[in-house]
C-alpha cells in the first residue's frame, strides 16, 4: 500500500514513481510553482550522476502515479514563463522527462529548531522594543487577520521569522546586510521589525511547529509543512 503523509491536512500532493509522497502542503492560493521549484531543490538529493533536470512535475488523473504515467497525463513545464502561477490542489508525480520513475531521495536536513519565545513577557530592552515596534505596526494577527481590539494584545505574540536561538546562523548568513531597517535595536539585527509578524495566540503555536511558514523571497505566509 502506498505511503502517504496523513497526520497534517495537506490538499497538495508529491509522489514519487513507487506511488509514495515524498510531501505535501496545504494549498492557501499563495503557493506558485516557483517556490514549489526552489523547496524541490532544497529537499530532493539527486544520485551524483544526475544533473538537477532529470526530474519533472506531472499532474496525476486521481490520487495515484500510473504505470504509464506519461500517456496518462500533463507534465508541468518548470521552466515556462507560467511559473508565478498559483498551483492548483490535487496530486503530481517527480518523474523523468519521458514519464519513467526516477530514484529519489529526501533530504535528512530538518527546520531550524524553535524556541517558544518570551516576547510578550521578556524584559530585555531588544525583545520589548522588537514586540512594540511589530504590535504598532501590525495590529492584527497577519495570518488569520484578527484585529487587536482596544490595545489589548494579551492573546497576540510578537513572533521571529528567523529564531533568535539561532543567533549564530543568522550572523554567519549575514542577513543583516539585507535589512532596510535603519532603527533595529540591538547590534545583530535580528530584532529588526523585518524579522518580525503579530501572531495570535493559536496560529503563533502553529508556526513554532512550522505548521504555519513564511517565504521571505517572496513574503507570502503559506499553509505548510
Amino acid at each position: 500500500m502506498p505511503f502517504r503523509l496523513g497526520h497534517i491536512p495537506r490538499n497538495v500532493h508529491f509522489l514519487d514513481g513507487n506511488d509514495d509522497e515524498v510531501f505535501g502542503f496545504f494549498q492557501n492560493g499563495s503557493v506558485t510553482w516557483d517556490e514549489i521549484r526552489e523547496w524541490l531543490d532544497d529537499l530532493l538529493l539527486l544520485l551524483p550522476q544526475m544533473p538537477s533536470d532529470s526530474y519533472c512535475i506531472w499532474t496525476c488523473p486521481d490520487d495515484h502515479v500510473l504505470a504509464q504515467h506519461a500517456l496518462h497525463a500533463t507534465r508541468v513545464d518548470m521552466l515556462s514563463s507560467h511559473m508565478n502561477e498559483i498551483v492548483r490542489a490535487g496530486f503530481y508525480a517527480i518523474l523523468s522527462p519521458e514519464g519513467s520513475k526516477v530514484e529519489l531521495q529526501v533530504t535528512a536536513d530538518q527546520a531550524m529548531p524553535r524556541v517558544v519565545s518570551l516576547a510578550n513577557s521578556s524584559g530585555d530592552r531588544n525583545e520589548m522594543a522588537f514586540r512594540e515596534r511589530v504590535r504598532h505596526r501590525d495590529l492584527r494577527c497577519v495570518v488569520s487577520g484578527r484585529p487587536v481590539r482596544a490595545g489589548l494584545f494579551d492573546r497576540f505574540h510578537a513572533a521571529h521569522i528567523f529564531p533568535v536561538p539561532q543567533l549564530d546562523v543568522w550572523r554567519s548568513g549575514g542577513w543583516s546586510a539585507l535589512l532596510e531597517d535603519d532603527d533595529f535595536p540591538g547590534k545583530t539585527g535580528i530584532h529588526s521589525i523585518q524579522n518580525g509578524i503579530l501572531l495570535d495566540a493559536s496560529v503563533y503555536i502553529e508556526f513554532e511547529k512550522y505548521h504555519v511558514a513564511v517565504d521571505p523571497d517572496s513574503i507570502t505566509i503559506s499553509l505548510t509543512t
